[in-house]
């Protein structure tokens, strides 16, 4: 299904009568969009009684002609600031993060401590002592003056004085870096401040439509609330990097990792501490806590005041294609998407081809993951030709087809529309939207099958993870994430070209899964085999279930190495023990994509075979309704012909989403031919056959 967004329904009054809006829709509806995204116009935004009025209408005349509706949360984005309403009269709940000034000095001398440049309020000053070039966590000494500057003296010895600081986040950050509007956003990690966003926003939706909610109004949709601690344009470029942080923040962390995070702040600003690895420890403590926070204060409040009310929390995080930006902007992109109940993304180009290559895919890949190991049956993806349309360029109805058709094979089934309707003929529209529906009415439902999961590595990212004064991105990161970033796209792509389906799984996922017949079972999904990327440090809980799934006729691949650190303290020795003593067993390491391919070959039948090895061709594979459903994507500008075999056995019926038909291929041992044009997709179903002609 396609859901058109559309910022208030006083942009289809061309004449200003509200009539025009029920024309729109109907044109719409005509066009084959089957609901819309809609909130109160963003003029005087949540103000205006009018503005209220043209909404009710406009909802009411979405009922009479059938549509789905989603509410959109936010005037523009990022979600969150209520328009900014939300700050006025509370500046407490602005962003602000934490940043760090240090200096190194030899005692005993008395130093002169001042607010650090761009700081608005000292936090703390912490005095470390020097372990040659690196900075000690064994005793440091807190140097107070109860918030205020002035003389401090040091004792005797080489000592680095940390002075930390609270910093408003603003400019270089999304606040003026995203392309609707410079303003001022929100604390997410402040409960109050999110509570006041769900009391402006959410609760005047309900005041104005109660009767409404959970009838015809499905969803409230969320759009790219993040962090606000990353700098993405910087200009100029600040003296300090900045972590994110609130008040309650030092008693939840307690609570949740049993010590006291205040005296180690200074381990999340510089890789130069000693012992290091208990500064990796400190990073992975704290930016877990960090995610937890993030997802019960912003996404879990919002998605529990939706199940209160009888809808579905749905939306999309920032950037959520890189698993750097999922550390920087939310702490950990699976810990958010567990307080979704339809997981979304953005796409923002229609050119698949350049999707793919650009390793785009994988926002899409991790939503649906997230959804899978939930039980969820949608995940939606905001998709529009933003970046061609900003760039002077035009994509054709094939195209945007063709990026639908992608992300379908990547586990999406929704898509909530940017496209500029007006502009593009009714008869392509209708065209492409015809085309998505019979996509999502094979897709939605059922249960997902794939033999293969990749951990989410992002404990590693977590020990390794620095913030920058520039514009967050991988090349500022250590060696180690650049490699772990690197690697999920190329172990992705290469399952992918080689018609081996995946999900990802985090260290939650894998610690509450059961290991049944060497099947790891989480929710309805059941993998064979798992692959670890190339990380240093990872959860020993989550090593300890994988070396289990190994042992119990699981198959284990480590690309390129073995983890040898544990996330928890104390058991780096025991993880080597576990991993040593099944590298003779169900644990492989596979040193390229090559290798990783054959080892996976040698112990998984393939779920979809071809004779004629082609990187082009992607499928997904849905059990519903005692039919096995494929989904199967060309995404070369050639077309596909040749015979396939598909695991799953029975009679063969082949829909062309493009126009609704069907047709039975013939087929011997399992093996027919299959037809797909460029950027082109068919759905096969084996099995028991409900298929008709749409």
């Amino acid at each position: 299904m396609v859901l058109q967004i559309i910022h208030g329904f006083d942009g289809l009054m061309r004449e200003g009568d509200v009539r025009e809006i029920e024309a729109g829709l109907r044109k719409l509806k005509g066009m084959g969009i089957g609901g819309v995204v809609c909130n109160v116009s963003f003029r005087d935004y949540l103000r205006s009684e009018k503005q209220w009025e043209i909404l009710s209408y406009g909802i009411e005349a979405a009922e009479r002609i059938g549509l789905v509706i989603w509410l959109y949360d936010e005037e523009g984005y990022p979600s969150g600031a209520g328009g900014g309403l939300v700050l006025e009269g509370h500046p407490e709940f602005e962003a602000y993060g934490l940043i760090c000034s240090m200096r190194r000095v030899k005692g005993p001398v008395m130093i002169n401590v001042h607010l650090p440049k761009e700081g608005r309020k000292l936090h703390a000053v912490w005095a470390y002592r020097m372990q040659g070039d690196r900075i000690s966590l064994d005793s440091p000494i807190r140097l107070d003056l109860g918030g205020r500057m002035g003389e401090l003296e040091v004792g005797a010895g080489k000592w680095c004085v940390a002075a930390i600081a609270e910093k408003t986040m603003f400019e270089g950050t999304h606040c003026t870096a995203n392309v609707y509007k410079r303003r001022r956003y929100i604390n997410i990690l402040d409960r109050r401040a999110v509570a006041r966003f769900i009391e402006l926003t959410h609760q005047e939706y309900k005041r104005r439509f109660p009767d409404k909610l959970g009838s015809s109004i499905e969803a409230i949709f969320t759009d790219e609330p993040s962090l606000m601690t990353a700098y993405i344009h910087p200009d100029p470029e600040p003296k300090y990097a900045a972590v994110p942080w609130c008040e309650e923040f030092p008693q939840f962390f307690r609570r949740m990792k049993g010590y006291d995070i205040e005296p180690r702040i200074v381990a999340l600003f510089t890789d130069k501490i000693d012992p290091p690895d208990e500064a990796r420890r400190v990073r992975c403590d704290y930016y877990d806590a960090i995610a937890k926070l993030c997802a019960e204060s912003y996404f879990g409040q919002i998605q529990d005041w939706c199940r209160e009310n009888g809808i579905v929390s749905t939306g999309h995080p920032l950037w959520e294609e890189e698993i750097v930006h999922h550390v920087a902007f939310e702490g950990s992109l699976f810990e958010i998407m567990r307080r979704f109940d339809i997981p979304g993304i953005d796409m923002l180009s229609s050119r698949p081809e350049r999707v793919f290559k650009g390793n785009g895919f994988l926002g899409a890949k991790f939503a649906s993951s997230a959804a899978h190991i939930q039980g969820l049956e949608r995940v939606m993806s905001e998709t529009s030709d933003y970046i061609e349309r900003t760039s002077g360029d035009e994509v054709s109805i094939e195209e945007m087809k063709g990026i639908a058709a992608l992300q379908f094979v990547m586990g999406v089934n929704v898509i909530t529309s940017y496209y500029p309707w007006q502009k593009i003929s009714p008869d392509g529209y209708k065209e492409f939207n015809d085309f998505v529906r019979r996509l999502g009415e094979a897709m939605t439902g059922g249960r997902h099958v794939a033999d293969v999961a990749i951990l989410y590595p992002v404990v590693s990212v977590w020990a390794d993870f620095l913030p920058t004064t520039r514009s967050i991105c991988l090349e500022t990161q250590s060696r180690s994430i650049r490699r772990i970033s690197g690697s999920l796209a190329e172990i992705a792509k290469g399952l992918l070209e080689s018609q081996i389906d995946f999900d990802f799984l985090d260290d939650r996922a894998i610690q509450e899964a059961q290991i049944v017949n060497g099947k790891l079972l989480v929710a309805q999904e059941e993998y064979t085999a798992v692959v670890i990327p190339p990380m240093e440090i990872i959860s020993f809980e989550t090593a300890r279930k994988l070396i289990d799934l190994a042992r119990q006729g699981g198959l284990l691949i480590a690309f390129e190495r073995v983890p040898d650190k544990a996330m928890e303290r104390g058991h780096d020795e025991t993880l080597g023990i576990l991993m040593a003593g099944e590298m003779e067993g169900g644990l492989k390491i596979c040193r390229n994509v090559e290798k990783m391919i054959r080892t996976l070959r040698e112990r998984i039948k393939p779920d979809l075979f071809l004779p004629h090895p082609n990187r082009h061709i992607l499928y997904n594979h849905r059990v519903k309704g005692g039919s096995d459903i494929y989904l199967i994507f060309n995404l070369s500008e050639h077309d596909f012909d040749d015979e396939i075999r598909l695991r799953a056995s029975g009679p063969i019926k082949i829909l062309n989403p493009d126009d609704g038909s069907y047709e039975e291929p013939d087929e011997t041992d399992g093996k027919f031919r299959l037809k797909i044009r460029p950027l082109g997709a068919k759905i096969v179903v084996v099995g028991i056959h409900k298929v008709r002609e749409v």
